[in-house]
């Protein structure tokens, strides 16, 4: 959730926004990667050809579209396969699903 203080710099912008407290966000610290339930991405989050560390967040509702969440987190699983040095999926609180991994070329 946002704190006082926290800033955006919105995808293609050079002007900061400042989210509203309790609004829904990923953040580092106080500088928000993405809001408004991660469909308003920073230029801080944007993912560039230096990228090394790169989050894809996942969400549901175990009641409504568990099976669906668990489906998108296994094909992510079998893409970054193909197309990573290494990485690891995990699940609520952390539970590892998916151990290091290293793609052979």
């Amino acid at each position: 959730m946002a704190k006082e203080g926290d800033t955006f710099l919105p995808f293609g912008s050079d002007t900061e926004e400042t989210p509203d407290v309790g609004e829904v966000v990923y953040a580092v610290g106080q500088q928000v990667r993405t809001r408004r339930w991660t469909w308003r991405q920073s230029e801080h989050g944007k993912i560039t050809a230096d990228s090394s560390d790169i989050f894809f967040p996942i969400d549901g509702f175990t009641d409504f579209n568990r099976e669906n969440v668990i489906k998108a987190q296994t094909e992510l699983d079998s893409l970054l396969k193909t197309i990573c040095i290494y990485g690891k999926i995990f699940r609520k609180n952390m539970e590892e699903i998916s151990g290091l991994y290293e793609r052979y070329e």
